[in-house]
């Protein structure tokens, strides 16, 4: 990354005749990251957690976790990662603990770290035989598809970028990505699901009483899945681990409605569960501690969303929402659980926003506005030219007014 010298010396280099470049001082760039960040990482350290004797949470891998159920019968996987060089590291952890056959594979939405790495646990072979089935909800094929083809070029770039994926090595150190480890760029393998359930499945797999939910919050095929002997609950990402809830992903997504998130977190509160096994970060035991968590996320859902649309009613556009809601101490100061690494809530505003309105925010003057080139050229010349805008956007950021260096080397 740049440091505030070198950007400087780089935006008043292309301000300034050649003449006078020569002396810019040159300087050292030291990749750095935030204390606070690197601290968030401990929640990824690689471990395989135990939960309630026979559930397991494999944590630190890959940006999504791994479960694995230990039934009397086999085991049962929940989730497969992004990558299958790191899920076959995983299971040869889990094999650690148990030599039974694989009996099923579950899904618990569409998104790639839960599904790509699936060959890693099973062979097309062992379910085309019917030895092992791979559960999910009935959209899921449907949204699989429309990820990979319909907008799969753009989301591809797009999620190549939110997560860094062209930053040097030394960029990466400490990294994570808010819910896990930065994610694994690699082939993935798919195998289509074989049942498939629209609201609730109950059902006993390799001798072991599952209870599957649907319940759309990140994601619209999103199900999880319920132990009831031991009272486990694995959540999927109905409650998303260690950050904010993503209510909006930069890299884009169909709107994700709140309302709808609100009401499956609290289908899954209504479980009283003993355990919860997030398929990001580590699980959570002890019943008032799961509902402590599955309280807290759905109220910062629901205040970020009510007070959203309150101040909507009022007439307010995105760029005045943004200032005016924000997230009461109680529920700000609960961390990591409502800490905005992974997403924000300026970012779940404008989603909201949208979601309800579309983009027109009621200025005609929008609607037909003027070809972006062509307005920065506009601006530029009333601002002086492009050495003096340069000039002027190299000393805000040595004042550390980056944001507004930003916008002015933006034009």
């Amino acid at each position: 990354m740049f440091s505030l010298n070198r950007t400087a010396a780089v935006l008043l280099s292309l301000a300034l005749p050649l003449a006078s470049q020569a002396a810019l001082p040159e300087e050292q760039i030291t990749a750095s990251i935030n204390p606070e960040l690197a601290e968030h990482t401990k929640h990824f350290t690689q471990k395989v957690y135990q939960v309630a004797g026979n559930v397991y949470s494999a944590v630190g891998w890959q940006l999504g976790n791994v479960a694995m159920i230990e039934a009397p019968e086999g085991l049962i996987i929940i989730d497969t990662g992004e990558a299958v060089s790191e899920s076959r590291k995983i299971m040869a952890e889990f094999r650690k603990i148990s030599d039974k056959p694989v009996k099923a594979v579950v899904y618990t939405h569409f998104h790639p770290d839960h599904i790509n790495g699936v060959k890693a646990f099973v062979t097309e072979e062992q379910v085309r035989s019917g030895e092992v089935q791979i559960i999910a909800h009935e959209t899921l094929l449907a949204n699989v598809v429309a990820q990979g083809a319909l907008v799969g070029p753009i989301l591809s770039v797009r999620s190549g970028y939110s997560f860094g994926a062209g930053l040097p090595d030394s960029d990466h150190e400490q990294m994570n990505a808010g819910i896990g480890p930065l994610a694994k760029v690699e082939a993935s393998t798919f195998i289509a699901p074989t049942l498939t359930f629209k609201d609730k499945l109950d059902t006993r797999i390799a001798g072991l009483d599952l209870q599957f939910l649907h319940v759309p919050s990140e994601a619209p095929d999103e199900i999880t899945v319920y132990l009831p002997d031991n009272r486990v609950l694995i959540s999927a990402e109905v409650e998303q681990g260690p950050t904010l809830p993503n209510i909006h992903t930069l890299r884009g997504t169909k709107f994700r409605d709140p309302v709808v998130w609100v009401e499956s977190l609290d289908k899954l509160r209504a479980y009283k569960a003993e355990h919860m096994v997030p398929l990001h970060g580590r699980p959570v035991s002890g019943q008032n501690k799961v509902e402590e968590v599955l309280l807290m996320t759905r109220d910062g859902i629901a205040y970020i969303h009510d007070q959203t649309v309150r101040w909507m009613n009022k007439g307010l556009t995105p760029d005045e929402l943004v200032e005016k809601v924000k997230l009461p101490p109680h529920l700000a100061g609960y961390t990591p659980y409502l800490r905005e690494y992974y997403g924000t809530v300026k970012h779940s505003v404008r989603q909201i926003y949208n979601g309800y309105l579309g983009w027109f925010q009621g200025d005609p003057v929008a609607l037909d506005p003027l070809p972006p080139k062509d307005k920065a050229e506009r601006l530029i010349a009333l601002m002086g030219g492009r050495e003096k805008l340069l000039l002027a956007a190299g000393e805000a950021y040595l004042k550390g007014d980056y944001q507004w260096a930003a916008e002015l080397s933006s034009y």
